[in-house]
């Protein structure tokens, strides 16, 4: 199985620890984390991503910024009718703001 970095996240305190982005063979993205020593980054980042503890990838995608909502990639369904009136009023005002502005 092989595995291409892609990115990754450092915390540190008392302990570092590490948030891998990785996108692994046959499995596509995934995420690992781990606590490493803080001396060498090359070095800790190849062992959280050998003997790291896998990271919930829905989660991984907000850290790394990568959620397509946040990002406005993709509009979230409403769930109610109140809902989505509202994002309506929010798309209009949104809308009449633009166009004041080129004006």
């Amino acid at each position: 199985m092989t595995m291409k970095l892609l990115d990754v996240r450092w915390f540190s305190g008392q302990q570092c620890v590490g948030i891998v982005r990785c996108e692994v063979e046959y499995e596509g993205i995934c995420y690992y984390v781990g606590s490493v020593s803080g001396q060498d980054e090359a070095v800790d980042t190849e062992h959280i991503m050998a003997w790291g503890a896998q990271f919930p990838r829905e989660v991984g995608d907000l850290l790394f910024g990568l959620d397509a909502i946040r990002n406005g990639d993709a509009v979230p369904l409403p769930h109610s009718r109140e809902y989505a009136e509202a994002m309506i009023r929010v798309a209009q005002f949104y809308l009449e703001n633009i166009n004041a502005e080129r004006s």
